[in-house]
């Protein structure tokens, strides 16, 4: 991996994220941004997808945020620990993975459980040189059609790089256990109207009893009205048959 031509998260762009302004796929550069803190979370501004009902657009489509160095990020951490926290979680960090590397380092004493909360477009190098700094992961599984994630994400490909950065977690740490929440692989998969997620598609490589949240919080943001299959709440009976295709295939329904 290289800074002067990224293949950090899977669109591997191949962008010069030294130079600006980037021109990436994530439209981050060589320094992180923050895109907000709060008690025990640390968000990430941009994001490998293009999602159209993006709910953050300013920050994930825009990279509008805070710049935070590799010292920056350390200090943020070890404040999260100075405060209190029990855990931190990394959100939209796929992007940023060396950075947060980077911060680690000059972070010795940090001690709290790391949570990596993202999009599962994540790179499996990337995720390799994280095993053993990250206690538990909550990727998405998002789409089970590459036509629909290339359709409503615009990237390529988001099947196959999503199933592998997930095994790749798995791998690392297994599966989330409800009396350690702080440690394993937690999925999360978002309902989409009229079936748009493809959810027994993006689960069904998923070894058995996998745990499986169900997000049914999908509102339509952003420029979600240019689709017309996604400009609506999913309803309750697409929100049910979604939970009921976790359990046919033997995954486990988190709480």
């Amino acid at each position: 991996m290289s800074f002067t031509r990224c293949t950090t998260c899977a669109r591997r762009c191949g962008a010069d994220r030294t130079r600006l302004p980037p021109r990436t796929g994530c439209h981050i550069g060589r320094v992180a941004r923050l895109a907000a803190t709060g008690p025990e979370r640390l968000e990430f501004a941009g994001c490998p997808l293009g999602c159209l009902f993006c709910p953050t657009p300013a920050a994930n489509r825009q990279g509008q945020g805070s710049e935070a160095g590799p010292r920056a990020l350390a200090d943020a951490l070890l404040a999260q620990q100075a405060a209190g926290a029990a855990r931190v979680a990394l959100v939209h960090p796929s992007h940023v993975a060396e950075q947060i590397l980077e911060a680690l380092v000059l972070a010795p004493d940090f001690r709290l459980p790391l949570v990596w909360v993202s999009a599962g477009f994540d790179g499996v190098p990337a995720l390799a040189l994280l095993d053993g700094r990250i206690a538990a992961y909550r990727p998405e599984m998002k789409f089970g059609d590459d036509v629909v994630a290339r359709t409503v994400a615009g990237v390529a490909g988001y099947g196959a790089a999503n199933r592998a950065a997930v095994a790749e977690m798995l791998r690392q740490v297994g599966p989330m256990r409800p009396e350690t929440p702080d440690r394993g692989v937690l999925v999360r998969h978002r309902v989409l109207p009229d079936g748009l997620a493809g959810t027994a598609r993006a689960l069904a490589a998923l070894p058995e009893g996998t745990p499986v949240q169900v997000l049914d919080d999908y509102r339509p943001h952003f420029r979600a009205d240019r689709h017309p299959r996604l400009n609506r709440a999913p309803t309750a009976a697409e929100i049910a048959a979604a939970r009921r295709i976790v359990r046919d295939l033997g995954l486990r329904l988190w709480p």
